[in-house]
């Protein structure tokens, strides 16, 4: 993978099976990240975020599939705010947050519009999707066949919540006990 500084741009670019052994961004690592017109794949970690750990993450038109990372975001770990249009997240897994794990304080906010999730699997607990700590804006996207092993087949969203013309389909949860929110 990579690690970027202060700002990066990556457009146009592909990051297959990268990996990183007790830290973050098997694929990519860095503050302030813009990413176009990209696909990350088969890229992994021992720690968190399979394909991209960051601070403040604008992503748009981009894939994330089959990504993994033992603890937290299949596909990323995001640090503080997250913006995400017109993208794509399927077979991406974690222990927690199957595709992204998003904010660590309730001040964060994630805001995703016209994004498709699915075959995501939160493996050990919660957010087969998505496991957000912050405000979380989620509009026009999709959340198809994601599982969780506990809560939040699609999403596990902790603080306030604004969803928009988005649909959910044949998502589960608490696939080995009796847990809630199959959606």
């Amino acid at each position: 993978g990579a690690y970027g500084g202060q700002t990066t741009w990556i457009v146009n670019t592909t990051f297959v099976s990268n990996t990183v052994f007790g830290e973050s961004g098997g694929g990519f690592n860095g503050p302030n990240v813009h990413i176009l017109d990209s696909m990350f794949a088969y890229n992994s970690s021992g720690y968190e975020s399979g394909a991209i750990g960051a601070d403040n993450v604008y992503i748009t038109n981009t894939t994330f599939m089959n990504n993994q990372s033992q603890n937290y975001g299949g596909a990323m770990y995001i640090y503080d705010d997250v913006h995400i249009v017109d993208s794509h997240f399927e077979g991406n897994r974690s222990e927690r947050g199957g595709a992204i794990y998003a904010g660590i304080s309730a001040s964060d906010k994630a805001y995703i519009a016209n994004t498709d999730f699915v075959n995501n699997k939160a493996t050990s607990t919660d957010g087969g999707a998505i496991y957000s700590n912050g405000v979380f804006h989620l509009m026009d996207s999709q959340f198809i066949n994601n599982q969780a092993v506990n809560n939040g087949g699609a999403l596990y969203l902790r603080t306030e919540v604004y969803i928009t013309r988005t649909q959910f389909m044949t998502n589960t949860a608490g696939i080995t006990t009796n847990y809630s929110g199959g959606a």
